[in-house]
C-alpha cells in the first residue's frame, strides 16, 4: 500500500523562507517486495514503492532555525541530515581580512627594520598564504524527532575567517 505525503515547505514553516532558498537535492524510488516465507520459486512480488524526496533549505535567520526544524518534522519529514553553517558574504569578509593581513605585515616589517637600524624600501613580492575559511559542520540524524511545539535547540557556535600574506621588502640603502 502507498501513503502519499505532501509537505508545503515555505507555507507550512511560515518563516519567511524565499523560494530561491528551497531546492530539490535528491529524488529516488525503490520497490518494496513482499516477505515470502514459503519455498516457492516464484519471483518476489512488488507490494509498493519507497520514495525519497530530498530538499535543501537555506535558513538565513539562525534564530528561527530551531522552530523551522521542528516544523519540518511536524510537516512529515522523517530524516534530517547535512545541517551545516556557513558565513555569508565570505568573499567580502576575506577581502577585509586580507587588507588587515597586509597592514599587519607592514607594521611588523617596519618594527623589524627599525630594530635593525634600516629602512624599508620598495615591495619586491606579495603572495597570499593559506586561507582559513569555515568548514561545514554536518549533523546526521535518522531518528524521528518528537513532534512538539518547542523549537529544536540549535547552537551555531562561531566561525573564523583568516588570511595570511607574505610580503618581501627591499631594504633601503
Amino acid at each position: 500500500h502507498q501513503m502519499p505525503v505532501t509537505v508545503q515547505y515555505a507555507d507550512d514553516l511560515n518563516a519567511g523562507i524565499e523560494a530561491k532558498d528551497i531546492q530539490t537535492s535528491g529524488f529516488s524510488i525503490y520497490p518494496r517486495y513482499e516477505n515470502r516465507k514459503d519455498d516457492s520459486n516464484e519471483p518476489p512480488k512488488i507490494v509498493g514503492y519507497e520514495v525519497s524526496n530530498g530538499v535543501t533549505v537555506r535558513v538565513r535567520a539562525l534564530d528561527k532555525l530551531g522552530g523551522i526544524l521542528n516544523a519540518v518534522v511536524v510537516s512529515g519529514a522523517n530524516s534530517v541530515d547535512g545541517i551545516s553553517f556557513a558565513v555569508s558574504d565570505t568573499n567580502e569578509k576575506l577581502d577585509e581580512a586580507r587588507k588587515e593581513a597586509v597592514a599587519d605585515a607592514r607594521r611588523k616589517a617596519e618594527l623589524y627594520a627599525e630594530a635593525a637600524g634600516v629602512k624599508l624600501g620598495r615591495v619586491l613580492s606579495i603572495s597570499e598564504g593559506s586561507i582559513a575559511a569555515p568548514r561545514p559542520y554536518a549533523v546526521r540524524s535518522e531518528k524521528m524527532m518528537t513532534m512538539s511545539a518547542a523549537p529544536v535547540p540549535v547552537e551555531a557556535g562561531e566561525e573564523t575567517l583568516s588570511a595570511t600574506v607574505n610580503i618581501v621588502w627591499e631594504i633601503a640603502q
